[in-house]
C-alpha cells in the first residue's frame, strides 16, 4: 500500500469527527450555563418587580383598617377604592394576583385574607387560613417581618410569590402584601431565550469548526504528508545502498502518523535514550511545577491573611476616627498584622537562601516579653476571626532582655502558632507558652509551647512534618490549606540559634510543638558592648546635626523623617543619587550624615556612595554613608561596603535600630524621658 492510499482521509476523518464533538461539547456548555445565568436573571427581575408593587401596595392598605374590614365584613367606599388600586397595579405590571391577608391572633397560627384583586375571589374572605398547613415554606419566617421570595405549588398553579410587611400606626406588625406571578410565563421567556442561545451557539460554533479545520489541513495534514516522503525517500536510497533500520516499534494506525513513524523509526537508536531523558526531566519538570504551584497557593493564603487584618483594622480606624482608644487599638493591630506580613516575606527569601545554605541569624538586643506581645496579639486576632480560643502564659518572659535575632524568632514562633490555628476548628483552643528554663547571669534559657486541639497528626506524618512543601495529609492539606515549607523553614532557624523543635501528637488529640533556645543576657538598659549588636536608645537629640535621606519614593522618604521627627535633626532630603552628589557637593562639609537607598534611577546608591567618596576633601571621605535598603542579601552587603558606606540597614525601617545606628555615627546621647 503506497503512502497516499495509507494516508487518504484517515487522520484528517478522526481530526474533524474530534473538532465537531470539541465544538458540541463546548456549545452544550455554554448553553447550560447561559440558560442558568439568565434563569436568574429572569428571576431576579421577577422578584424585583414583585418587591416594588408590593412596596407601592403598602403605602395604599390603611394597616388599622384590616381589623374593621375583617371583623364586619363592610366593604365600603374606602376598601372599594383600595383594591381598585390594588387591581390597576396587578394588571399594569403582569402580575396574577395581588391580595392582603390579616395576620392571626397569637396561637392561630394562621392569616385572613383581606383584599384579593381575584375577581372570582380565589381565597375566601375573613375566613382563617392555617399557613402551618397550607404554606409550611414559611416556616418561621411569619411574624418575623420578613418573608422571603418563594417558588411553590399551589391549587393556582406554579407561583413566584413575594411578600411585604404591613404595619398599623402603632408600628405592630398586622399581615402582609403578596403578589403572585405566573410560572408558566416565566418558564416561556426562559425557553424562548434557551431557542435563541442554541440556534446562536450553534452557528458559532459550526463557523468555528469549518474554520479550524480548514487551518487544520493546511498546517497539519499537508506538512505530515510531506514529512513521511521525505523520511521514506532518506530510508530508500538508489539502488545498491543499504538504508539503516535499527527500530523494531510496531504502530498501526492506518493513517499519516503510521507512514511518519515507520519512516522515522530506524534513523538513529540514539535518539531513543535522548527521549528517555527528555521524559525524565520532563516528569521532574513537572513534579517541580505542582510542588511551586502548591507552594505558590499557599503564599497566596499566608499574605492575604495579614493583609486581611491591615484592610480591616484600617478601615476600623477610619470610622472611629474621633475615639482615640479605638485607632489605636486599630492601629496596634494593624502593626502586628504588618509584622506578620514582613515575617511572611522573609520567608519566601529564606527557602532560597536555605537551599543556598545563605541563612544567616543576626544578633541584636531585644526584649522577650516584645517578642511575646507580638505573638499574642497576632494570635488573638487570628483566633477571634476563625472562634478559636486563645490562652497564654507569657509573664516569665517579663524584663528579660537577651541577644540574638528577634525577627527569627517570632518568625519561627508565630509559624508554629499560625500552624496550630489553621488545624484547630472553631470551638477549639490553642494555648502558647513561653517559660525561662535557665536565668542565670550570663546565659537566659528559654522555652517556647504551643498547645492545640486541632486535628492531631500521626506518627508517620510527623516523620514528613518538616519536609519543604509537602503536605502530611492531603485531605487536611485541602481542607486547611497544607503546612508547606513553613515548619522546615522554622526547623532550620531554630537548629541555627541551639535548638530542635520537638512534637507531640495524636491524631484527634491535639498537637503539642515546643523548643527551647539559650540567649546571652543583655541590660535592659541596652549598654552591653558588642560590635554586632546595635544600641537601644528610647530617645535621642540630633540637634543641629543635617542628615540627608536619598530615596526615590516619596513615602519610603516620609516613612524615615517621622522615625527621626522627635531628635530635633535637620532633614534633607532628595530622589536619586545625582540629587544626593549635588547637595553634598553644593553644601561642602555642612552635612553630617546620609541614609542612602539602593535601588534609584538616574543613578543609583553604590554610585552615589561612590561618587561622593570620589570628592577630593576630608569630610567626603569621612562623612558617614549608611545604607538604608531592601536588598538584604549579604551579597548586597558586602556591595555596600566595597561602595565605600559605613554601615547597611534593611527596610522595612525599625525606628529603635536606626536612631541606635544613627547615635553610634553621630556621637549623640540619649535624651531624659520627661
Amino acid at each position: 500500500m503506497s503512502l497516499k492510499e495509507k494516508a487518504r482521509g484517515s487522520l484528517g476523518a478522526k481530526l474533524i469527527v474530534m473538532i465537531l464533538m470539541a465544538t458540541l461539547s463546548i456549545s452544550a456548555v455554554i448553553v447550560t450555563v447561559g440558560y442558568h445565568i439568565n434563569s436568574g436573571f429572569i428571576e431576579s427581575r421577577y422578584i424585583r418587580l414583585g418587591e416594588n408593587l408590593t412596596r407601592i401596595a403598602v403605602n395604599i392598605i390603611d394597616g388599622d383598617s384590616l381589623d374593621r374590614y375583617l371583623a364586619s365584613g363592610v366593604k365600603d367606599e374606602e376598601y372599594a377604592e383600595t383594591l381598585g388600586l390594588l387591581r390597576n397595579l396587578q394588571m399594569e405590571n403582569g402580575a396574577l394576583y395581588m391580595y392582603a391577608t390579616r395576620l392571626g391572633k397569637e396561637g392561630e397560627n394562621g392569616w385572613y385574607f383581606v383584599y384579593d384583586t381575584d375577581e372570582q375571589n380565589t381565597a375566601e374572605l375573613g375566613y382563617m387560613d392555617p399557613y402551618d398547613e397550607n404554606y409550611p415554606e414559611f416556616g418561621g419566617q411569619v411574624s418575623t417581618g420578613i418573608v422571603a421570595p418563594i417558588i411553590s405549588k399551589t391549587q393556582w398553579g406554579w407561583l413566584l410569590s413575594v411578600y411585604e410587611p404591613i404595619y398599623n400606626s402603632a408600628g405592630a406588625l398586622v399581615g402582609y402584601v403578596g403578589a403572585d406571578f405566573s410560572m408558566d410565563e416565566i418558564m416561556a421567556e426562559r425557553r424562548s431565550y434557551l431557542m435563541w442561545l442554541i440556534a446562536i451557539t450553534l452557528l458559532v460554533s459550526l463557523a468555528f469548526a469549518v474554520l479550524y479545520i480548514f487551518v487544520i489541513q493546511r498546517t497539519i495534514l499537508q506538512p505530515i504528508n510531506i514529512m513521511a516522503r521525505a523520511a521514506n525517500a532518506y530510508l530508500a536510497p538508489a539502488e545498491g545502498a543499504s538504508p539503516s533500520s535499527v527500530g523494531t516499534l510496531e504502530i498501526h494506525t492506518d493513517d499519516e502518523l503510521e507512514s511518519l513513524a515507520e519512516a522515522m523509526k530506524s534513523m538513529d537508536q540514539k535518539m531513543n535514550f535522548t527521549i528517555i531523558d527528555l521524559h525524565k526531566a520532563n516528569d521532574a519538570a513537572r513534579a517541580a511545577s505542582r510542588a511551586k504551584t502548591a507552594f505558590l497557593g499557599q503564599m497566596s493564603h499566608e499574605l492575604r491573611t495579614p493583609m486581611n487584618a491591615i484592610m480591616g483594622m484600617a478601615r476600623e480606624a477610619l470610622y472611629e476616627a474621633g475615639d482615640r482608644e479605638k485607632v489605636t487599638e486599630a492601629m496596634r493591630h494593624i502593626l502586628a498584622a504588618s509584622q506578620r506580613l514582613f515575617t511572611i516575606l522573609n520567608d519566601i527569601l529564606d527557602i532560597s537562601n536555605i537551599e543556598s545554605g545563605r541563612l544567616s541569624i543576626s544578633r541584636n538586643i531585644f526584649s522577650l516579653s516584645d517578642v511575646c506581645r507580638s505573638l499574642n496579639d497576632l494570635a488573638q486576632l487570628q483566633c477571634k476571626a476563625k472562634g478559636v480560643a486563645f490562652f497564654h502564659d507569657t509573664d516569665a518572659a517579663e524584663d528579660v532582655v537577651v541577644w540574638g535575632d528577634r525577627v527569627r524568632l517570632v518568625q519561627a514562633a508565630g509559624a508554629i502558632l499560625n500552624n496550630a490555628i489553621k488545624f484547630t476548628d472553631a470551638g477549639g483552643e490553642i494555648r502558647f507558652v513561653a517559660s525561662i528554663k535557665e536565668h542565670g547571669a550570663a546565659k537566659v534559657s528559654a522555652r517556647f509551647t504551643v498547645s492545640d486541639t486541632g486535628i492531631g497528626i500521626s506518627q508517620s506524618q510527623q516523620e514528613m512534618l518538616f519536609q519543604s512543601f509537602v503536605p502530611v495529609d492531603r485531605e487536611a492539606a485541602f481542607k486547611y490549606g497544607g503546612v508547606g515549607a513553613k515548619l522546615s523553614i522554622c526547623q532550620r532557624i531554630v537548629e541555627m540559634m541551639g535548638g530542635r523543635i520537638t512534637v507531640e501528637s495524636e491524631i484527634g488529640k491535639g498537637s503539642v510543638f515546643s523548643f527551647e533556645i539559650s540567649f546571652d543576657r543583655a541590660s535592659v538598659d541596652g549598654t552591653e558592648d558588642d560590635p554586632d549588636a546595635s544600641s537601644s536608645f528610647a530617645d535621642v537629640n540630633f540637634s543641629g546635626r543635617k542628615i540627608l535621606i536619598v530615596d526615590d519614593v516619596a513615602t519610603n522618604r516620609a516613612v524615615a523623617k517621622l522615625a527621626l521627627k522627635s531628635t530635633g535633626a535637620d532633614i534633607i532630603e532628595a530622589k536619586d543619587g545625582t540629587q544626593a552628589v549635588d547637595i553634598v557637593t553644593r553644601l561642602e562639609g555642612a552635612i553630617d550624615l546620609v541614609l542612602m537607598d539602593i535601588s534609584m534611577p538616574v543613578m543609583n546608591g553604590y554610585e552615589a556612595a561612590r561618587a561622593i567618596r570620589a570628592l577630593d576633601t576630608d569630610w567626603a571621605r569621612t562623612m558617614p554613608i549608611i545604607a538604608l535598603t531592601a536588598h538584604t542579601y549579604q551579597e548586597d552587603i558586602d556591595a555596600a561596603f566595597d561602595a565605600g558606606m559605613d554601615f547597611h540597614l534593611g527596610k522595612p525601617i525599625n525606628s529603635a535600630i536606626l536612631l541606635s545606628t544613627l547615635a553610634r555615627f553621630l556621637s549623640a546621647a540619649p535624651v531624659e524621658s520627661s
